[in-house]
């Protein structure tokens, strides 16, 4: 279980504090439960969905293909960024450092589209609509999770500057709304 800073729910654009405000907009800082156990977030399923609820989750479990995340920009156009994230309960969780073009993106509008798609053939994936809120990092710890997920013990000096910013991190709740899912293995058979 994840604890952490959540930020109130009528002001999804700001981010959360843990008393540093480093110049961003005031935010009401308020401790609360990430998950508990006994809840977890059930997502809309489109009814032409090739995979169930439980096979989604077992999808975004297992793959470490990233999530692509689309937000609609200042310039009312679409921007798209990839990003590592951990399943847990129903609810995607990714890190990107403050400064990034996606969290000040996020920090305006918590609407985005996502997707979890392979590259590779035959083509398969997870994609949807969700709400995402923004914490500090330190209060939920997801940064060492997508490391631990994507490196798997690999790479220690990428992993150890990535957790040297940890306190200049964003952990990004990505609450899915509605979810589709194409599975295209069954007629896109490879000639032997």
């Amino acid at each position: 279980m994840w604890q952490g800073a959540a930020c109130k729910d009528a002001a999804p654009s700001h981010a959360c504090s843990q008393g540093r405000n480093r110049g961003r907009a005031p935010v009401i800082q308020v401790l609360a439960r990430i998950f508990l156990s006994n809840r977890t977030f059930t997502m809309k399923i489109h009814p032409k969905s090739a995979w169930s609820e439980e096979e989604i989750g077992s999808y975004l479990d297992q793959t470490t293909t990233p999530i692509r995340v689309s937000c609609i920009d200042d310039d009312g156009y679409p921007v798209i960024c990839s990003l590592w994230f951990v399943h847990q309960d129903g609810v995607l969780w990714s890190a990107s450092h403050r400064n990034s073009y996606i969290i000040k993106a996020l920090q305006k509008r918590s609407g985005i589209g996502f997707e979890v798609a392979t590259n590779e053939y035959p083509y398969h994936g997870v994609r949807g609509k969700a709400d995402v809120a923004l914490f500090e990092d330190s209060s939920v710890n997801i940064l060492e999770e997508v490391i631990s997920k994507y490196l798997q013990g690999s790479n220690t000096e990428l992993a150890d500057w990535l957790l040297s910013r940890k306190q200049d991190e964003y952990a990004i709740r990505i609450r899915p709304i509605s979810v589709n899912s194409w599975d295209f293995s069954k007629r896109m058979v490879r000639e032997k």
